[in-house]
């Protein structure tokens, strides 16, 4: 639903700067989502996979949940493409991603079961949200933060690995890390913040 929104900005002098603050903010709400997915993810599988047969499998969930904080990055920075009517090049970044994803299915899937399959798409979408960056910003350079994006990332995705892998999905230390986490980000963009709120 935003790609309009995107379509109109075009227009404006300062759309360049709009799709980085887009894409800046959308990474810090996907890196909160998937903190507290994880903190609270022992009494979330009881309420969406009340069967606990299928609870072994949910060591894909990170993975899957990283993967998608990649698409949705790669969806942002799709936006080169199509405000300069270059739409047959996400074609070709989604041809990629999708001969990843077929040819380690077919390759590993057999030999090492399902975790293969998470692992692929995480590997697909992290390669397209690449290709899509570096072609791109040599086409339409747009100034995203992609040094406070990956920080942010990173911080998040290591803090949200260590509560789930070595804490276990601690309920209490997992949202008290979820909390830390905003308030660290609410303080270091407090001038930001202050911006948007003018």
């Amino acid at each position: 639903g935003i790609e309009p929104f995107f379509f109109k900005v075009a227009k404006k002098g300062d759309a360049k700067q709009t799709y980085a603050n887009i894409l800046f903010f959308f990474s810090i709400i996907c890196n909160i989502v998937i903190l507290g997915i994880l903190a609270n993810i022992d009494w979330i599988k009881k309420i969406f996979v009340p069967n606990s047969t299928y609870w072994n499998a949910l060591d894909i969930v990170p993975i899957i949940l990283i993967a998608n904080l990649f698409f949705g990055i790669y969806y942002n920075l799709s936006t080169w493409y199509k405000v300069t009517d270059r739409t047959s090049i996400g074609t070709i970044i989604s041809l990629v991603g999708g001969a990843i994803t077929i040819i380690l299915n077919v390759f590993l899937l057999p030999k090492y079961g399902f975790m293969v399959s998470a692992w692929t798409t995480l590997l697909a979408y992290g390669v397209m949200m690449v290709i899509s960056y570096i072609w791109g910003q040599k086409v339409y350079p747009i100034p995203y933060k992609v040094n406070k994006i990956l920080l942010y990332m990173g911080i998040a995705i290591a803090l949200a690995c260590t509560n789930y892998y070595m804490l276990d999905s601690n309920l209490v230390i997992g949202n008290l890390i979820l909390i830390v986490y905003i308030a660290f980000i609410a303080f270091a963009e407090k001038n930001t913040l202050k911006k948007l709120r003018k």
